[in-house]
């Protein structure tokens, strides 16, 4: 190796310059490499590579199960594999069929959802293949209310826990998964902690990737407290993961491509590792927004002291994170967001549209119900009131009787309102605003239940800014997972609104707006290269991060009225 401090400057800059073109032409030609694509049986055995496609196209989704779709020629044997099914199960490669996808160190999985066979206007014959994400797998496990005793017996009634959100979601699917693939076994403290008391799970098919209670809760990840009666796991952790912007990360473990994940354990190949990573640092610390002359502004996501409005506080001289400062990595962290698109006509971003919708309502009125207990205090006491009277006076007790006739005219008259006014957003909307929204979803006046509801009128009324931003791979930043790229499903990236653009029509808008990339899609056909196509945002981002936040303690009250500790 050349030691360039032995050269002259010009000779430097031409080693430099030497090296940084190799770099790109290999980037480059990385870049057009086709995708890796291979098929298996249900079992996992390898049934072939796919290269004779007309067109693919294969699609992540942040938190769902994207799609996939192949066309292959009837004529590969790939095709007729797939399609004689019943020929495929008697030779015991079962009915099920699978496929990965491999490109720039992101691996798409799943399996065959339907398949038609095509006869077009060409005489070709097509076989058409719709694949479903390996996600999909997650929706078809229930969390049930005590996955150790059989159905017959299911006490308690409702299945909780309450922690940091990463922890409580995968020991609820860990717990699941458990009953399919293994016998009953004694569980330690901390199930997510897999050591020496963990099962076997050398021959499970799902496994879920641990993370320890106090690693969690050091992480500062978001509590929650989720609960089920029977729900789907991804219906139950659906309002978690967006409240607390965590990503669940689905990748099938090959075992001749990839290490052993999970420490202690050999699993077999096409094992599906569950993963849930906190790719956004929305409440720790990251960028929430900026402009292309100050920088980013790093903030992080607090909660007034009312629990009702949150707000995002400024983080004074924040620390830049060391792996930016490493020739040729490529990467973004969550705590300060690397790739940033500006808009302009030689830029990545190829389509953007932002919508600004202004807030309504000032106040929040929510219940209908007296507040726990109150109806039945009244009701005691007119009762007891009754019975004492007709002892003094010698006659039968009449307390009931007397408290039958009253229930219709005090019964949820007392604490059966109330509201809450939002003083800021009052501030900000002028002296002519509008005034009143009633939260239906509240019942219960004066409860946690109703805190959640007002704050869910709030969000149901509040302002919000959206944005769905197209963006082009590699101009300039990468898309790609595992090193190979900037960022991937998930991240947080930001995006310029209009700029230089507005500045044509009398004002000029240089705010950047950051957020995750909520889908990934990599297609190709036989006449174009793999192509990735990316958005950032969502057609509404009006999700109210606070109030799914509020389950931590909402879903304890109603957890305990599932549980019937409660009356009526």
């Amino acid at each position: 190796m050349t030691d360039i401090s032995t050269l002259s400057l010009e000779e430097q800059c031409n080693m430099i310059w030497a090296a940084t073109t190799a770099r790109e032409e290999a980037e480059a030609r990385s870049r057009l490499e086709p995708p890796k694509v291979r098929v298996w049986s249900g079992d996992w055995n390898l049934a072939g590579v796919l290269n004779t496609e007309y067109t693919a196209e294969f699609t992540w989704l942040d938190n769902d199960a994207g799609t996939g779709l192949t066309e292959i020629p009837l004529w590969d044997p790939l095709a007729k594999w797939i399609w004689q099914v019943k020929a495929r199960v008697d030779g015991g490669e079962r009915r099920n069929v699978f496929i990965t996808v491999d490109k720039d160190g992101a691996r798409w999985s799943g399996v065959l959802f339907d398949q038609t066979v095509e006869k077009r206007e060409d005489g070709t014959r097509v076989l058409v293949v719709r694949w479903m994400h390996d996600f999909f797998f997650l929706s078809h496990y229930l969390v049930w209310c005590n996955p150790f005793l059989p159905d017959f017996v299911q006490f308690p009634r409702t299945f909780f826990l309450a922690g940091p959100s990463i922890w409580t979601l995968k020991t609820a699917l860990f717990l699941n998964v458990m009953r399919e693939q293994a016998s009953l076994w004694e569980l330690p403290d901390d199930p997510m902690n897999q050591g020496g008391s963990a099962p076997g799970m050398g021959n499970w098919s799902v496994v879920v990737k641990p993370t320890e209670f106090l690693d969690d809760m050091n992480a500062g990840t978001l509590w929650s407290v989720p609960n089920s009666r029977f729900k789907y796991w991804t219906e139950m952790s659906k309002d978690i993961l967006l409240d607390a912007e965590l990503s669940v990360i689905c990748r099938r473990f090959l075992a001749d491509d990839d290490d052993q994940p999970i420490a202690g354990q050999t699993l077999r190949n096409g094992c599906l590792v569950v993963d849930i990573v906190d790719k956004s640092g929305y409440y720790s610390d990251t960028s929430n927004g900026g402009d292309p002359f100050l920088g980013l502004k790093r903030t992080v996501a607090k909660f007034t002291d009312d629990f009702i409005d949150d707000f995002q506080d400024a983080i004074v001289d924040p620390t830049v994170p060391a792996s930016y400062g490493v020739p040729g990595q490529k990467l973004t962290d969550k705590t300060c967001p690397y790739v940033v698109y500006m808009e302009g006509e030689e830029t990545g971003i190829e389509s953007s549209k932002f919508t600004y919708t202004p807030s309504t309502a000032i106040q929040i009125v929510t219940g209908g119900h007296s507040m726990p207990f109150v109806n039945e205090l009244i009701s005691a006491g007119i009762q007891t009131a009754g019975d004492l009277i007709a002892m003094i006076i010698g006659i039968p007790p009449v307390g009931g009787a007397t408290d039958a006739v009253l229930q219709p005219f005090y019964w949820d008259t007392i604490a059966a309102w109330n509201h809450a006014k939002s003083q800021a957003r009052a501030n900000h909307s002028g002296w002519a605003r509008l005034y009143e929204y009633i939260a239906s979803s509240g019942d219960r006046a004066y409860t946690l239940e109703a805190l959640l509801s007002i704050r869910k009128g709030l969000h149901d009324t509040r302002s919000w800014f959206s944005h769905e931003v197209m963006i082009r791979d590699g101009a300039p930043w990468y898309i790609g997972d595992n090193g190979k790229g900037h960022f991937f499903i998930g991240d947080r990236i930001g995006a310029q609104v209009l700029g230089d653009f507005a500045a044509q029509f009398g004002f000029g808008d240089y705010t950047i707006y950051v957020d995750q990339v909520r889908e990934l899609t990599l297609a190709w056909d036989r006449d174009s290269f793999a192509e990735w196509k990316c958005v950032i945002g969502e057609k509404e981002k009006n999700k109210d991060r606070g109030a799914r936040a509020l389950s931590l303690i909402s879903d304890l009250y109603s957890t305990v009225r599932t549980l019937g500790v409660t009356g009526k």
